[in-house]
């Protein structure tokens, strides 16, 4: 009985492993990857974000000097 249970904790450690390895590759931005040969090369594709421009006026009746 206590094989039975050494194996299930087995398979769901490799089963939430292979989860875990599947949700950061689909969130990822590699273009490219090469996993063995490469050990683990990823080619990304960032795009450029513009940050946005804040003007900073003073509210109306302050007093700033």
């Amino acid at each position: 009985m206590a094989d039975l249970a050494g194996v299930a904790v087995l398979i769901t450690t490799v089963a939430a492993a292979c989860i875990g390895v599947i949700s950061q590759i689909q969130h990822s931005r590699c273009v490219k990857l090469k996993v063995c040969w490469g050990m683990c090369d990823c080619t990304r594709s960032v795009p450029d974000v513009q940050e946005p421009v804040v003007p900073i006026t003073p509210a109306s009746g302050s007093h700033v000097e």
